[in-house]
C-alpha cells in the first residue's frame, strides 16, 4: 500500500515539474520578441524577390529586390516568423512580387543546414508588416 502512494506521489510530481518546464521554456522563448516589440523597431520596405527554405528556429528568410531602408554590407534579406511577426493587410509575405512594407529588428542570423551549421546574415526579424495582394 505504501509503495502504491509512493509510485502515484512521484508520477504526479513528474507530471508538474513537466508542465512548470514546459510553461518556462514557451513564456522564455517569447520574451526576445515581446522586448523588440515594446523598443519599436527599424522601418524596411520592398518588393519580395525571392524566399529562401526555413532557418533552424522556424523563419523564413525573405529576400527584397529594393530595400527601402539598405543596411551598408547586409543583404536585404529579412526573417518573416509565422509565431511572432504581426501581418496586417493580405497576408502576402511569402509571395514573390508582393510589397512589404512594415517595422523589423537588427540584424541577425539565419542557421541552416545540417546541425544549424551555416550562417546566413540577415537585415533583422520582422516584427510587423503589412503586404500588397
Amino acid at each position: 500500500m505504501v509503495k502504491l502512494l509512493h509510485e502515484r506521489h512521484f508520477r504526479d510530481l513528474f507530471i508538474v515539474f513537466l508542465v512548470g518546464a514546459l510553461t518556462c521554456v514557451t513564456v522564455y522563448s517569447l520574451i526576445p520578441m515581446k522586448r523588440s516589440l515594446a523598443q519599436g523597431g527599424i522601418p524596411f520596405g520592398g518588393q519580395v524577390a525571392s524566399v529562401g527554405g526555413v532557418c533552424c528556429d522556424g523563419s523564413i528568410p525573405v529576400t527584397l529586390d529594393v530595400d527601402l531602408s539598405s543596411t551598408p554590407g547586409i543583404p536585404p534579406i529579412f526573417l518573416y516568423d509565422p509565431r511572432f511577426t504581426t501581418v496586417y493587410e493580405y497576408g502576402q509575405v511569402t509571395k514573390p512580387g508582393a510589397w512589404l512594407l512594415g517595422l523589423r529588428t537588427g540584424p541577425d542570423i539565419c542557421w541552416t543546414g545540417k546541425f544549424c551549421s551555416n550562417s546566413l546574415p540577415v537585415a533583422g526579424r520582422m516584427i510587423i508588416v503589412g503586404t500588397s495582394y
